[in-house]
């Protein structure tokens, strides 16, 4: 919307409406009008991008867009716009052709929805007059000398070469490339360039292995995902079934029977909601399905008598519990990072380690920004060509204009060169490899989470080419936060979801590389046991979590679900929130463990809090067949 006000956008005769103006913004800049995922709206308002800003304890909301999915999607669509117009062409965010024809941009002059206006005053069209006029409206003549003199250079250049017209398209396309364009920070670029990454290169000889995070955000309510199952605990069904009320319960036939008689827990066999489907409670069956019972964010053990007292956390909200949960650090000794960024920081010593998050970014990725290994975002879609049709041959001068700054530059401007340059290096990489796969997995539930699953098949089939040994991906799925309608919303997520995961386990068996996946499926928080007044749930604690894989030892119930449902239960808050009797660490301790991590120090870098818990936690001998590690010799009660 900048660049069309400041440089006069004049919709074409042919198309006066408003409506259908723009397509595929959402997916191209990670925000449009009417576009907001949910109630909180397109960012985290606590959101910390990994490196200057954790340093500085500065948030910076915004700065989830920095990825490469929106990084050059956006610049792209910006370059369409300035190019051609506002069309679908190379990139760009405007209606579809009149004539259903994309590609043939130019040619049919009904197929551009609006052009951009913007002439220097004067008619000069000298290069100082052109991109200080320029730097007035698009960066607020914050646009450095440095910067300036070479925007200069290539509108000298090109307008000897091809005229006044082309020669303002590139100063305009290059200016918005600059961190003066994106940021409101003064910059001081110096002469040295950064220069993208490389691609990873393989480190030894370990077999691959990936780890999979699917966050079910906004607390998806598992009480009505795994429950007592009325055939063989009765009593404690009942209980449920009073607690929830009749709006909430699932009745028996809404259950599919498994055995828990493996698992020390109240009832020898538990119910699983049936929409999760027949096949997904088969591979329970089959020992690939591992559930873990009333888990979550904890400081230490604590019961409902004190829990007020001992436990400092901001309990109970989404974004503070999402980050704890991501971040399984309690007292923050560790810098705002993450679970899985942690065991990739040690991993990558010896080994060629990945972190990639879908559409969006993760802290459970974040490692120590010491160490170098950043997050890499792959968008569902599967990532662009930068400047696919580059007619001024200007992709090489955008680096130039990203260049390493002095200390003392804005650290938001550092933040999206540095961001800018990671992209430009890897886009085209990611886009050709993945072009490859002409046989890649297609999903029936191919919706918002199916697509984010075939693009990790994809980058776990492609690892030997991306030279890549431990994978760790993150994913987010949200319409959880069920304070109305709980069941029936809640059945028609589980449907969906029960169905990709049988088919994702199904293709990964076919590759032979199941053996080597873990998938772990886990929410915020959990809800309340009971009900409020519109048919939902509100905001609990301790919940119930899923791992699943070719190698865990499932069939299985871990941890201890509740033997009862009374508010006066010791770990029951009085409000219907259960609190938990295992800590996060207790699952992460096994899965570091199976990923190659089984120092004592390193696993205690990885799970700074560990020692709170005593012996309540589970080793990779508790969590996989054929599991080596183990839990060293500790105090406290044995789960």
């Amino acid at each position: 919307m900048q660049v069309m006000r400041s440089l006069e956008f004049r919709r074409s005769l042919t198309r006066q409406r408003t409506d259908g103006l723009f397509r595929g913004a959402q997916e191209a800049l990670g925000q449009a009008p009417y576009g907001i995922p949910d109630t909180f709206s397109f960012f985290s308002p606590y959101y910390m991008p990994a490196g200057e800003h954790i340093q500085s304890s500065l948030v910076s909301p915004e700065s989830q867009l920095l990825n490469m999915n929106n990084i050059i999607g956006g610049q792209n669509a910006l370059y369409a716009l300035i190019q051609d117009g506002l069309t679908a062409c190379d990139g760009g965010i405007g209606p579809l052709g009149k004539r259903g024809v994309v590609g043939r941009c130019g040619r049919f002059p009904e197929d551009v929805a609006g052009t951009l206006h913007f002439a220097v005053d004067g008619d000069t069209f000298g290069d100082t007059d052109a991109i200080v006029q320029l730097s007035t409206l698009l960066t607020s003549e914050r646009l450095s000398e440095q910067n300036a003199a070479i925007i200069g250079e290539m509108y000298k250049a090109t307008l000897a070469s091809r005229g006044k017209a082309d020669a303002l398209k590139v100063a305009q396309n290059l200016l918005v490339t600059t961190p003066e364009f994106h940021t409101t920070n003064k910059v001081k670029p110096l002469a040295e360039r950064r220069e993208p990454s490389s691609s990873h290169d393989k480190g030894s000889n370990e077999p691959y292995k990936a780890i999979i995070h699917l966050n079910l955000f906004g607390a998806m309510d598992s009480m009505n995902m795994l429950v007592p199952h009325p055939d063989d605990c009765p009593s404690l069904y009942d209980e449920y079934r009073t607690s929830r009320g009749e709006d909430l319960y699932l009745e028996p036939e809404e259950l599919i029977k498994i055995d828990a008689s493996k698992s020390e827990q109240p009832c020898p066999s538990f119910g699983i909601n049936k929409y999760l489907g027949e096949e997904f409670a088969s591979m329970y069956d089959e020992g690939e399905v591992l559930f873990i019972a009333n888990i979550g964010h904890l400081q230490k053990p604590v019961k409902a008598s004190n829990f007020l007292k001992e436990t400092t956390t901001q309990l109970f909200s989404h974004f503070t519990m999402r980050d704890e949960s991501f971040k399984v650090d309690a007292y923050n000794q560790r810098d705002n990072t993450g679970v899985m960024g942690r065991m990739t920081d040690i991993l990558g010593r010896n080994t060629s380690s990945s972190r990639s998050a879908i559409d969006s970014t993760s802290k459970n990725l974040y490692g120590d920004p010491l160490v170098g290994s950043e997050v890499e975002v792959i968008p569902s879609s599967g990532p662009q060509k930068f400047f696919p049709n580059d007619v001024y041959n200007i992709k090489a001068t955008t680096l130039k204009l990203n260049n390493i700054t002095a200390e003392g530059s804005g650290i938001h401007a550092n933040l999206w060169s540095e961001s800018f340059v990671k992209s430009y290096g890897h886009t085209d990489f990611y886009a050709e490899i993945l072009a490859t796969l002409s046989d890649g997995p297609r999903y029936v539930e191919a919706d918002e989470l199916g697509k984010k699953m075939e693009m990790i098949t994809k980058f776990i089939r492609l690892n030997q080419v991306r030279g890549v040994n431990r994978d760790t991906f993150a994913l987010s799925w949200g319409g959880f936060d069920t304070h109305h309608n709980m069941k029936s919303e809640l059945h028609l997520k589980f449907d969906s979801l029960g169905i990709l995961l049988k088919q994702f386990r199904d293709e990964l068996v076919n590759l032979n590389l199941w053996n080597g996946i873990t998938i772990v499926i886990s929410s915020e928080m959990g809800r309340s046991i009971t009900p409020n007044s519109s048919m939902g749930t509100d905001h609990g604690w301790g919940g119930h979590y899923m791992v699943l894989g070719g190698e865990v030892n499932g069939g299985r119930i871990l941890g201890t679900h509740p033997h009862t449902y009374s508010p006066e239960w010791e770990y029951n808050t009085g409000r219907g929130a259960w609190i938990p009797t295992l800590p996060n660490e207790a699952m992460w301790l096994g899965l570091s463990q199976w990923f190659g991590i089984q120092e004592r120090d390193d696993l205690s870098y990885v799970l700074p809090n560990m020692n709170n818990f005593g012996c309540r936690l589970y080793s990779e001998t508790d969590i996989y067949r054929d599991g080596i590690g183990k839990l060293w010799g500790c105090g406290g009660d044995v789960m």
